[in-house]
C-alpha cells in the first residue's frame, strides 16, 4: 500500500463518525467541508488527526513512521540516494573518485 492510499483510508477513517464502516451522505458532506475548508485551524486540525493513528490526541515516534514508511523515497529523490557513496582512490589533486 503506498502513501495515496494510506492517507485516502485515514480520510475515510475520519470521515466515518459513527464507526459503521460507510459513509451517510451527511458524513461525506462533513467531511468534504472539513477536507476543502478554506480555514488555517481546520486544515492544521485535519492534517493532526491524519498523522494521529490511534486517535488519542497525540502524534507519537509510532504514528509519524507508519506514514512515512509509505512515502516513495526513491520516486522523490530520483537518482539520489539516502545511502553514502562506495569509498574511491585518493588522487594526487586530493578527494576521492
Amino acid at each position: 500500500m503506498g502513501l495515496p492510499a494510506l492517507i485516502s483510508e485515514r480520510l475515510f477513517t475520519l470521515m466515518d463518525r459513527d464507526k459503521n464502516e460507510f459513509l451517510s451522505a451527511t458524513e461525506f458532506v462533513q467531511g468534504m467541508s472539513r477536507l476543502f475548508s478554506r480555514d488555517f485551524e481546520k486544515n492544521v486540525g485535519l492534517i493532526f488527526d491524519l498523522f494521529d493513528f490511534e486517535e488519542d490526541g497525540y502524534i507519537t515516534s509510532e504514528d509519524l513512521r507508519v506514514l512515512l514508511s509509505h512515502v516513495p523515497v526513491t520516486e522523490i529523490l530520483g537518482s539520489h540516494s539516502l545511502v553514502a557513496p562506495k569509498e574511491g582512490k585518493f588522487t594526487q589533486s586530493g578527494g576521492g573518485l
